[in-house]
């Protein structure tokens, strides 16, 4: 078996990554956390899996608070 080394991220990429996890409910940001570990590990050939859209329990989150602001 071949060393493959691990993956190295910048201090910029970390930042995105970091910000890309807010807004996520707990569960996803633990599983999106676990993706990018194994990511950099080299325990997995893709990085973690983010939705393009916001997810619902975020959306929910955003529509009762601007409702109890009124």
């Amino acid at each position: 078996m071949s060393y493959t080394p691990p993956v190295r991220k910048t201090r910029s990429e970390h930042q995105l990554f970091v910000q890309r996890l807010r807004g996520r409910s707990a569960s996803e940001r633990v599983r999106l956390q676990r993706e990018h570990t194994a990511y950099l590990a080299s325990e997995r050939e893709n990085d973690a899996e983010f939705d393009d859209e916001p997810t619902r329990t975020c959306l929910l989150r955003i529509f009762l608070s601007l409702r109890s602001n009124t």
